[in-house]
């Protein structure tokens, strides 16, 4: 399912990603689709969590399982 990052890279919330990096958060954790955050981020549009998650070391390699996107509700499937 979706983490935590997803849902914040969703909406746009970089300063709580920054928390949950800290944390110790997966920055390449998958959701069931094989999206990773930054991949929602880049999705959605949303710059400033595109770039903090690529200067923390998301794998910008990572492969998309699914095409749909994941903006709108952050809730989604």
């Amino acid at each position: 399912g979706r983490t935590a990052l997803h849902y914040a890279s969703a909406q746009g919330h970089a300063e709580v990603i920054g928390i949950l990096l800290e944390a110790g958060a997966d920055i390449d954790a998958v959701d069931e689709d094989g999206w990773t955050a930054l991949h929602v981020a880049a999705d959605c549009g949303h710059i400033d969590v595109l770039m903090l998650l690529v200067n923390d070391g998301a794998d910008l390699n990572a492969a998309v399982g699914s095409s749909t996107s994941k903006c709108g509700c952050a809730g989604g499937s």
